[in-house]
């Protein structure tokens, strides 16, 4: 009889024993399951949606005038006048400077009377070898005489003209570096005179554009100077691309008749290529470089998956992605350093 109740009372502690391992291992699995919950990362997403947008890019250019050259003296000589005021508008074949020709002049006059006397004396020895009164040496020697004073006369009335010199284009010349009275040397700067309307604007652009650029395309450009803005038109380009910049050079040309703009002046160009239609555009912090490629994170179940994208234009906090990414596709934004593909992820906003 004891026996017997010994053996039920183990039996009983036995039972015992038995749930409380089995509530142990089920409150441990619990507590697991709960820290787990809370030890998984919670990110934020944004939900791929087409949109429309401009297809544009910015480079930066630079303004040249329609005209403009420095004025050097042609010739060596003595400054007789100055014919123009320091920054006013001149017209083309004004004269702006002149040296002194007036020993050139002499020169030309002397040999004038000396040509209009070879003429005659050739014209007595003709009539004399006619009738073999003069030798053909002597016609010729007087033709040689002849020939060679009337390419002096030409040298003089070239340095004559050289000492005039004028406006090749209408313009508005610079500040001068001479005066009255002053000896210049031959190629001795002067002034420079300026035709600034209209003004050409020269940009560059990636060489992946090149299909985009054409003539009569419409740019717009932002003084950095004044921050006011102008359109212009392009009208020439390289033919080639630079090996050094592998950019393409653009030429654009605009008006500047309210001469507003001035050469060399700096400018911030955007060109527009036109519409796309249906664009992804993603934000520009969920996209993560990857040695040779470019990959977002996805969403999807609560857990996160790798794709490689292939991005084209970029504003301040976008970029538009050519391929990769689909209408509806949600990508996460936040926390990218710490996701792993496979790896279970809580949504905590969307963007």
């Amino acid at each position: 009889m004891y026996y017997r109740k010994f053996s039920i009372s183990i039996f009983i502690i036995y039972l015992l024993a038995i749930q409380f391992i089995l509530s142990s291992c089920s409150s441990n699995k619990s507590r697991s399951e709960n820290a787990k919950k809370q030890d998984m990362q919670e990110v934020e997403i944004f939900i791929a949606t087409p949109t429309s947008i401009v297809n544009e890019i910015y480079t930066t250019g630079t303004i040249l005038a329609d005209e403009q050259i420095d004025i050097k003296a042609p010739i060596p000589g003595q400054i007789m006048s100055i014919n123009f005021k320091e920054g006013q508008n001149v017209r083309q074949g004004q004269l702006l400077i002149k040296i002194d020709d007036r020993d050139w002049k002499a020169q030309l006059t002397a040999l004038q009377v000396k040509l209009a006397k070879a003429k005659k004396d050739l014209d007595r020895t003709q009539e004399l070898y006619i009738i073999n009164g003069a030798s053909l040496q002597d016609v010729e020697n007087l033709q040689t005489n002849i020939a060679d004073l009337q390419a002096q006369i030409d040298q003089l009335k070239v340095n004559i003209d050289y000492a005039n010199i004028t406006a090749p284009f209408a313009g508005k010349i610079g500040l001068r570096n001479i005066s009255v009275g002053a000896y210049v040397s031959a190629g001795q700067y002067i002034t420079t005179l300026v035709k600034a309307n209209p003004i050409k604007i020269d940009f560059q652009v990636p060489a992946e554009y090149i299909g985009q650029i054409k003539e009569g395309q419409i740019v717009q450009a932002i003084s950095k100077s004044t921050n006011d803005t102008i359109y212009a038109k392009i009208y020439a380009f390289d033919p080639g691309i630079s090996t050094t910049s592998r950019n393409l050079n653009v030429r654009a040309i605009a008006d500047n008749s309210r001469n507003k703009f001035r050469p060399g002046d700096f400018l911030e160009v955007r060109v527009m290529l036109g519409k796309i239609e249906n664009a992804i555009m993603l934000p520009a912090e969920s996209i993560i470089p990857n040695l040779d490629k470019q990959v977002v994170y996805l969403y999807k179940n609560g857990k996160v998956s790798q794709t490689a994208v292939e991005t084209g234009l970029r504003t301040d906090s976008t970029i538009y992605i050519v391929k990769g990414i689909k209408t509806g596709d949600t990508i996460i934004t936040t926390g990218l350093l710490q996701l792993r593909p496979g790896m279970n992820v809580k949504v905590r906003n969307i963007m």
